[in-house]
């Protein structure tokens, strides 16, 4: 079966293996884009099998605009891909700027079972294509603007009109089983107070979002104050979880993937002792240190079979280490970038 991929907005770290915690979503019908969320949906009467290729995917754009392509989602997720043996349409905007697609093109079985194909989300049937005789489509990218002076005509609009879009290739495409959406879990839990528990039936509070003016909310507060209630999965884990629903044929409706929650204070314990070398403070101004945790349920996901491989130290760990290899982190607090105790590389 044929398989493309589509771009992933962003992850929390550009390198390394933490992302925050997704949101997956699987349905029978496609209705529409149903925010930032992951979905997979069949695309009703349309699964006609006698026109699905036995092995293609379609992956919109996937080699990202993130200045170290291999940690993000949409390349990790081709990578694994190929690795089952699936043969990989992704869509780029520039498939000629080896910059930015050479990563891609470098991965085991690229050679014989990937190919790059341009396409843009702000352009209508831009997708047609590249989507034409897929079996099944991921859409991980949303282009994002947090600059912008104007985030509804800019980002807002544009992001529901190229998922939109997405849908009407493959629906003319008339080959296309299962569509899978990906989308921040930020589309859970965007309220003025936090609830202890969020699951696949909540929502963000709109009209909070609209009133607030998020943007300028965040860059008001202490850097640190977004992370204070936590919640996160591996990459790895999550590009397992995807093709994990994509194969699954009792997959439906929406899926939270994230497997650990923590606030602020436990996250620096954690580093405090894994890697005292950093000093990293025990308080946080404005903070009680018996916040409580907020947790995002994965319960429906693992009740379908998934399993979490990765633990939070994994994931911390993966993205120190590559940080400090790429000399971005030092090896300590009086170790600059690029160098050690002893000052060499």
């Amino acid at each position: 079966m044929g398989l493309a991929i589509l771009p992933f907005w962003r992850i929390s770290s550009p390198i390394g293996l933490l992302v925050p915690a997704m949101i997956v979503e699987t349905k029978h019908d496609i209705r529409g884009p149903t925010g930032l969320v992951v979905q997979s949906g069949r695309l009703g009467e349309l699964s006609n099998r006698a026109f699905i290729p036995e092995d293609f995917i379609w992956v919109t754009p996937c080699a990202c605009a993130s200045p170290e392509p291999p940690g993000s989602f949409g390349s990790w997720l081709v990578m694994r891909l190929l690795e089952r043996g699936y043969i990989v349409r992704a869509t780029v905007r520039d498939p000629g700027n080896m910059k930015k697609v050479k990563h891609l093109l470098d991965l085991p079985k690229a050679e014989t079972n990937l190919t790059l194909w341009k396409a843009d989300l702000g352009e209508e049937g831009s997708f047609d294509e590249a989507i034409q005789g897929c079996s099944g489509v991921f859409h991980v990218a949303t282009p994002m603007d947090f600059e912008s002076k104007d985030p509804e005509n800019e980002v807002i609009k544009p992001t529901i009109n190229g998922v939109l879009s997405i849908i009407r290739s493959c629906t003319k495409a008339k080959t296309v089983k299962r569509l899978v959406f990906t989308s921040s879990a930020g589309t859970v839990n965007a309220q003025e107070h936090q609830q202890p528990r969020y699951d696949e039936n909540n929502w963000s509070d709109l009209d909070f979002i609209y009133a607030k003016k998020m943007t300028g909310w965040v860059r008001n507060e202490p850097h640190y104050s977004i992370i204070k209630q936590g919640q996160f999965v591996h990459l790895d884990d999550l590009c397992e979880s995807h093709i994990f629903l994509y194969e699954n044929p009792k997959a439906e409706g929406r899926y939270i993937c994230s497997s650990h929650d923590a606030t602020i204070f436990d996250l620096a314990k954690m580093m405090r002792e894994k890697w005292p070398e950093y000093n990293v403070p025990s308080e946080f101004k404005g903070f009680d240190e018996n916040l409580p945790t907020v947790s995002f349920s994965s319960e429906k996901l693992i009740g379908m079979g998934f399993k979490f491989k990765y633990s939070l130290e994994d994931m911390f760990r993966g993205a120190i280490d590559t940080c400090r290899e790429k000399g971005l982190l030092p090896y300590s607090k009086e170790t600059p970038p690029n160098g050690n105790a002893n000052g060499k590389v």
